[in-house]
């Protein structure tokens, strides 16, 4: 009985069955960044101080990531984010530049997993929403499935709910064929 289950699973890996519902899963993470309204609701309250030098590298590594720059956001909020460790806002957005540049190492996770603690909705559904894409695109389908669980539409109706309501449907269509 062993020796034919373990032929089995044999055959369906060589033939490329799980290889096909591995690479479905990942198919389905998003490509997209963020959009542009996350900069202009962040730094729309006018000018700032000369000298706030957080404020203008967070801007710019945002808008590098609006721009698809992936690289230059990724340099731009590393180095403020080791200026800054404790900031779970630049953790957000850091993480994400990480993650469209196709890092999901554990590290990447942890600082979404930082970013996905602050305390302004936007900015840790932002982080819920990649780190639950980053774990879909490593395989780990239950904590990814969890993760867009918590960013429920009916509690804030907004478009990683409306997301995350349409990427659990599609996870469970190809779990259930």
């Amino acid at each position: 009985m062993v020796v034919l289950l373990a032929g089995t699973a044999a055959t369906l890996m060589l033939s490329g069955y799980f290889s096909d519902r591995v690479s479905g899963f990942a198919a389905l993470a998003t490509t997209e960044t963020i959009p542009e309204s996350h900069v202009h609701m962040r730094f729309r309250r006018g000018p700032r101080a000369s000298g706030d030098l957080y404020d203008r590298k967070l801007e710019a590594g945002m808008v590098a990531l609006v721009q698809q720059d992936y690289r230059k956001a990724s340099e731009t909020l590393e180095e403020l984010f080791t200026e800054h460790p404790e900031s779970s806002e630049t953790a957000a957005y850091l993480g994400v530049a990480f993650y469209l540049s196709g890092d999901d190492s554990d590290r990447t996770k942890a600082i979404l997993a930082q970013g996905a603690q602050d305390m302004q909705p936007i900015i840790s559904r932002t982080a819920t929403w990649f780190l639950a894409n980053s774990c879909l695109r490593s395989d780990d389908i239950y904590s990814a499935a969890q993760l867009l669980r918590t960013l429920d539409p009916s509690q804030i109706n907004d478009m990683y709910g409306r997301w995350s309501v349409e990427l659990l449907r599609r996870i469970q269509d190809i779990q259930n064929p």
